[in-house]
């Protein structure tokens, strides 16, 4: 189709599909601003490339960047997409490379596509240059057979982040290993602004790991590191990497740009993503434009994949599971008619790598994708952008504009998909343009995380010993003191040394074994589920995190890989495996009941306490128990709700006998208390939910990293009474990034609580009858007689809380007296979980464990007992040490051991902590 076709064809957009346009918006575009590149200091190799490899001269922030660089500092760059950054890269790598003819250079990119496309890029400018120096990539595609071999004949190695902490950091007794290290004088790393969240958390002890055994090696180095526009990025980088930086901000891009046109569209189809199919499907006939589509989940990308694989042919609906075939390229073969393929984070090696292949080859229209592909990796001649929603962060929308009009005018195609940030832009479409950037949600003070890094660093035979050459006894650990460490690691590092270990994180060492380089991956705080496709092979079919199990793959689900159907027949969860088999095209979502929030109220848990007029908000540790009860499924026009347990009589191969899939974990979170909440019509969910998206309206977090819940006091003490409600926002982080206490910030929580109206009239709208998790019935309408009495009291209750937003806050420096320990009247009394009450087991997943009995071990105290959830029928005791057994806040209830009788002595204490309602 001609170019004039095209412009027809979006004459009468959206109109051809019957969807309203809610504004449209043309981003100018602009003219490049160059300068020569007169840096004195720079080696002339480096000048010279410059010079005839850009006639014309260099932007701006790549010139101020060299000067920086010239200086001996550490650079990051923090400009758009598609402004040449990766330039500053090779010219800081020729002027090290071309003055040490024995140094090295490890470039550091966060997806192994990126890498992979940037390897030739490198090589080519450094012949250009006339540096004698080989480029090599070491990542998870390169046999481990080669890769010293890989060292020993390449100077520049590029390289992920999950390489150095799996291999290299692990190879460290190696000659070829030893001597990069040795002669390292420049580390680059881009994209620094994914570095977030738990991936950023985990590469922060990454990057100080590596440079502390660079320095004991006798190396040293400078970073140069590029971002995306992102809130505060010199914090960022000196968090990230230990170090101090220089900056170079968006106020000194001067690289050109293309005009974008961005429309706002009101979908008329009551399914969303039929409706973006229908998009889709106009897109590739009625123009000739190459798009890609952002979606905000795994399972969006799937679902819309498996639409556009239906239309292939009849045949493709009509297969039999069985028959499935394993040839990925088969899989792909079924999107052909549309030529749009899938891509997301989970996907095997070989799998992401021939439709990268495809992608950057031309041959195909598009993709569909999640956030994965926001990165820089450049694929060709796009010209459309779909948003299934409002990014939320501006950082987000503008990388996701940046991937469009590379080459020329693009358009920027924005969804409405009825979410509360949604409506709020489109009623102000020019908002758009100034959405929060992202900011740095880097958490280094999570003792999960920190000592994941102190087993890698500190554990006999470790990264220590390894430099050392000596025994561990012979080594003691001093961590270089020219490297900023957040505080509390050097002490774990010590601990762990000298076998100390605290006993909550002793089930980390115990998941480790030997190899804890291995065991936790940098994108997660727990060991990785692997699915498996059943059969002699247990053929892999991606990885998922717990939290994205309990979503994806419970027992029972229906699980999509590469818009394939899986029926998830058997979850392994101490084993961290899943085994699928083949399945018809249906589609599954888990019944879950609301989390369940038992929070730790002594001082040592609570970090933050106040009170604003008649409300109550702490900060504090808690204890999260989220669980599926169940699954619907929904086949063509049939809804099935399925309970557990549940017999292979009801799905075929699938025996699963609990009456629930759980996870309990350990975060913090906010609870928030006010008097509204007793009122008998207010829904107290609807309400936090509000508050949740009020929260994110402001601060631009991922979703996906925050939960909200409700539940009733269990304890009397200062303003609190048991059997009041409360509301709860928490961390999703196994061990928090404390990101929902963001929420106390003085410049945070006035403006979600003037913004809680705004949020509160989407959620209100929205409120429907609650289904029963218990029926198995189809429940898609459900009445509820009271339902607009419940919406007129939930929108009060909302309206009073937004006027806590001009309310003084008071600290509370003793927020709560109960949940002290009850100290022994003799030494010879132990303190106990009383049989016949339960706690959690650190180390079987954080189980609940009802004690039946304590008696006493040559090695200490032992509760004897059996899990809640125990089989029918399974009568197996279990036993474990006293200190493996950790308390329900709110719910355990306490004992005296006698030492020298044995006998339990039942005591009146406190009981400190809130029970959730759904219990």
């Amino acid at each position: 189709m001609d170019s004039q076709a095209s412009m027809d064809a979006w004459a009468v957009f959206p109109q051809q599909l019957g969807w309203q346009s809610a504004g449209r918006m043309l981003l100018p575009g602009r003219e490049a601003v160059t300068g020569l590149l007169d840096v004195p200091g720079l080696h002339p190799a480096a000048l010279e490339y410059a010079s005839s490899a850009y006639p014309n001269g260099l932007y701006q922030h790549q010139i101020a960047s060299m000067r920086a660089f010239v200086r001996g500092v550490s650079v990051c760059l923090s400009t758009r997409t598609a402004s040449g950054k990766s330039l500053v890269f090779f010219l800081a790598g020729i002027d090290v490379l071309a003055r040490d003819p024995n140094a090295t250079v490890l470039a550091i990119y966060p997806q192994r596509a990126l890498g992979a496309e940037q390897e030739e890029r490198w090589r080519a400018a450094l012949h250009a240059a006339g540096v004698a120096a080989e480029v090599g990539r070491i990542d998870g595609g390169i046999d481990v057979g080669v890769r010293e071999r890989v060292l020993r004949n390449h100077r520049v190695i590029i390289s992920t982040p999950d390489v150095l902490h799996a291999w290299f950091l692990s190879s460290l007794d190696k000659p070829p290993v030893r001597r990069f290290l040795r002669r390292l004088r420049l580390v680059v790393v881009d994209e620094v602004h994914t570095y977030s969240g738990v991936f950023g958390s985990n590469a922060a002890y990454l990057f100080r790991r590596l440079h502390q055994a660079c320095r004991r090696l006798g190396g040293d180095y400078r970073y140069v590191c590029a971002s995306a526009t992102i809130e505060s990025p010199e914090h960022h980088v000196r968090r990230l990497f230990g170090v101090p930086f220089e900056h170079v901000g968006p106020d000194f891009d001067t690289s050109p740009r293309h005009p974008v046109t961005v429309e706002l569209v009101q979908p008329s189809d009551a399914d969303l993503l039929q409706g973006l199919v229908r998009l889709l499907n106009w897109l590739t006939t009625r123009t000739s434009h190459r798009v890609i589509v952002f979606v905000d989940s795994r399972r969006q990308t799937e679902m819309v994949s498996t639409i556009l694989a239906r239309r292939r042919s009849q045949r493709q609906e009509d297969l039999e599971p069985e028959d499935e075939g394993a040839q990925l390229a088969e899989d792909l073969a079924a999107f052909e008619p549309l030529q749009i393929l899938p891509y997301r984070a989970g996907y095997e090696e070989e799998d992401r790598r021939e439709i990268q292949r495809r992608l950057t080859a031309g041959g195909v229209r598009g993709v569909i994708s999640t956030s994965a592909l926001e990165l820089g990796m450049d694929i060709p001649n796009l010209d459309v952008a779909v948003l299934v929603g409002v990014p939320a962060s501006g950082t987000s929308f503008w990388q996701r504009l940046g991937r469009v009009g590379r080459h020329g005018p693009g358009r920027v195609i924005v969804i409405h998909t009825g979410s509360v940030l949604d409506v709020q832009v489109f009623r102000h479409p020019e908002s758009l343009l100034e959405r929060p950037l992202q900011d740095s949600t880097l958490y280094l003070e999570n003792r999960r995380v920190q000592y994941i890094h102190a087993l890698c660093l500190a554990r006999s035979g470790g990264e220590w010993d390894m430099v050392s050459g000596v025994p561990s006894e012979d080594a003691p650990i001093v961590l270089d003191r020219e490297i900023e460490w957040p505080d509390g690691f050097a002490e774990l590092c010590q601990q762990e040394r000298t076998g100390q270990v605290p006993l909550e994180l002793q089930s980390i060492k115990m998941e480790a074994g030997d190899d804890p380089n291995h065991s936790f991956p940098l994108r997660d705080v727990e060991v990785q589920f692997r699915v498996q496709l059943r059969g002699p092979n247990l053929e892999r079919r991606g990885q998922l995190s717990y939290g994205q199990v309990l979503r994806e793959a419970y027992p029972g689900a229906v699980y999509y890989y590469m818009a394939r159907p899986y029926r998830v027949v058997q979850v392994h969860t101490h084993r961290r495996e899943i085994i699928v088999r083949p399945e018809h095209q249906y589609f599954t979502r888990p019944l879950m009941p609301p989390a369940t929030v038992y929070p730790a109220l002594h001082h040592e848990a609570t970090k933050r306490a106040e009170q604003r007029g008649d409300a109550v908000l702490v900060e504090t540790d808690l204890q999260i128990r989220e669980q599926v009860v169940g699954f619907e499924e929904r086949r063509g026009g049939r809804r099935l709700r399925m309970a557990y347990p549940i017999a292979s009589r009801d799905v075929r191969g699938l025996s699963y006998t609990r009456r629930t899939f759980a996870r309990t974990f350990f975060t913090t979170g906010v609870l928030l208390r006010h008097p509204v909440f007793e009122e008998p019509l207010v829904v107290a969910d609807a309400v936090a939910e509000a508050i949740y998206e009020a929260l994110l309206l402001v601060v631009p977090f991922d979703r996906r990293d925050l939960g909200f819940a409700t539940g009733t006091l269990r304890l009397d003490g200062l303003t609190l009474r048991r059997g009041q409600r409360f509301l709860c926002l928490y961390d999703q982080t196994y061990g928090s990034l404390r990101l929902s206490g963001r929420l106390l910030d003085p410049d945070v929580f006035p403006e979600v609580f003037r913004r809680l109206p705004d949020a509160g009239r989407v959620v209100v709208r929205n409120l429907a009858p609650e289904p029963d998790l218990e029926a198995d019935e189809d429940q898609s309408i459900v009445s509820d007689p009271w339902i607009e009495l419940k919406r007129q009291a939930t929108w009060e209750a909302i309206l009073t809380l937004s006027g806590l937003a001009d309310t003084p806050s008071a600290s509370i420096l003793t927020p709560f007296a109960g949940g002290a320990e009850v100290a022994a009247a003799s030494d010879r009394l132990r303190r106990v979980i009383r049989p016949g009450s339960s706690g959690l087991a650190l180390h079987h997943d954080n189980d609940e464990f009802v004690v039946e009995r304590v008696f006493f071990h040559p090695e200490g105290l032992r509760y004897r007992g059996h899990y809640a959830d125990t089989s029918a029928g399974d009568t197996c005791a279990v036993i474990w040490p006293v200190e493996a057994i950790v308390d329900i806040p709110g719910v355990t209830e306490w004992a005296w051991f006698d030492l020298e009788t044995g006998e339990v002595v039942d005591i009146q204490e406190p009981r400190s902590g809130f029970v959730n309602t759904n219990m």
